[in-house]
């Protein structure tokens, strides 16, 4: 987009402290390149740190992390001076209160976007938060999903943009499908699977289907994603007697995993936190039979309409809700349609792309 003759371009900075969380660097990149192709910005995508910087971080003491956090935070506070942005989207909740105090010393502002529920963000980065909302340090703040927006009640300027994504029924592998998890991977062919997508971690719940698994004695359990629970998870489905309908995939391309969401007899999600998972929007672009936990992100999305299945953090009850599914056929096919309804109606990324170009905008165009 042209800018008249000597006239500013704004400085637009999308912050995240590292790339490692996954859905929060998608939208980000989404994002940069969708206000770049519109707006008449100068528009950064700005990291604090890689993934692999973050990995060797965490193995660290924590003396030595708190000192490596000091030294970055001299470092932002450098660019800001030297670059002064006019404007910082951050997605961080402590870094990002850090930031916009700084940056309001010299007129820039700042918006905070949460994509996680308060009790996943950890008590700093919560206290963090309440303190810049009581010194109005935020122009703005969005939250991911109505669920998240109700946990931060001391928010002075909210707007809700709710999470969405691509189609990617247009970009997804048709050749990953149950005869290539059988050649590939050795999932049999005949009896049903529940398919999951996410890093191995206790905050994705994976535990408790692995221990629904001898309740429901013909489902396969097939899981994209590596982490640091895989050990873990394997000891546990040896324990049980079921390791040889335990399949974990490792990592695989966004294309693989899309087109295995639509193939499988169920997507699983029993996640015990969330912002509003871009995972189990792309199931529902898929036409997935979604299966996933109640907690308020996800009760959000699926409940109106009956999406899919909510299933307590319990095996007994995510073992009846396989059986359900093996039992009523008919209900298959019935929550495919309505997933596949509900993302063109509500979650299509354009959607969120400009909710946020909105926010940022309106920012932009008011005082200092």
């Amino acid at each position: 987009m042209s800018v008249p003759s000597g006239e500013r371009q704004p400085l637009v900075w999308l912050m995240q402290r590292t790339d490692a969380a996954g859905g929060v660097t998608v939208i980000m990149d989404a994002l940069l390149e969708h206000l770049q192709s519109r707006r008449a910005w100068r528009v950064e995508k700005v990291v604090q740190r890689d993934q692999g910087t973050s990995r060797t971080q965490r193995r660290l003491p924590r003396w030595r992390r708190a000192a490596l956090d000091v030294a970055a935070a001299a470092r932002l506070a450098r660019s800001l001076a030297s670059d002064r942005p006019d404007l910082v989207l951050t997605f961080t909740p402590a870094f990002g209160t850090a930031t916009a105090w700084l940056a309001r010393r010299y007129g820039g502002r700042t918006v905070l976007s949460h994509h996680l529920q308060r009790d996943a963000i950890g008590r700093l980065a919560s206290r963090a938060v309440a303190l810049g909302e009581r010194h109005a340090l935020f122009a703005a703040t969005i939250a991911c999903s109505h669920a998240v927006a109700a946990d931060f009640p001391e928010t002075r300027s909210l707007e809700v943009v709710v999470n969405g994504v691509p189609d990617v029924r247009e970009g997804a592998d048709e050749s990953a499908d149950r005869a290539w998890l059988a050649a590939s991977h050795g999932v049999p062919m005949g009896p049903p699977i529940a398919f999951a997508a996410g890093r191995l971690a206790p905050v994705k719940g994976y535990p408790v289907l692995i221990d629904a698994l001898p309740s429901a004695p013909e489902w396969h359990l097939v899981i994209a994603g590596d982490g640091s629970e895989r050990g873990a998870l394997e000891a546990r489905a040896q324990a049980l007697g079921v390791a040889e309908r335990l399949h974990l995939l490792g990592r695989v391309p966004g294309p693989v995993a899309w087109s295995l969401m639509r193939c499988a007899d169920a997507y699983v999600q029993p996640s015990r936190a969330e912002g509003l998972s871009l995972a189990l929007l792309e199931a529902f672009a898929m036409g997935a039979v979604v299966a996933a936990s109640p907690i308020p992100p996800n009760r959000e999305v699926v409940a109106p309409g009956d999406v899919g299945l909510l299933v307590a953090d319990d095996p007994v009850a995510w073992a009846a809700a396989l059986r359900r599914l093996r039992d009523e056929p008919g209900l298959g096919s019935t929550l495919r349609a309505r997933a596949r309804a509900a993302y063109e109606g509500a979650y299509r990324e354009a959607r969120m792309l400009e909710g946020y170009e909105r926010v940022l905008a309106r920012v932009l165009a008011g005082p200092r």
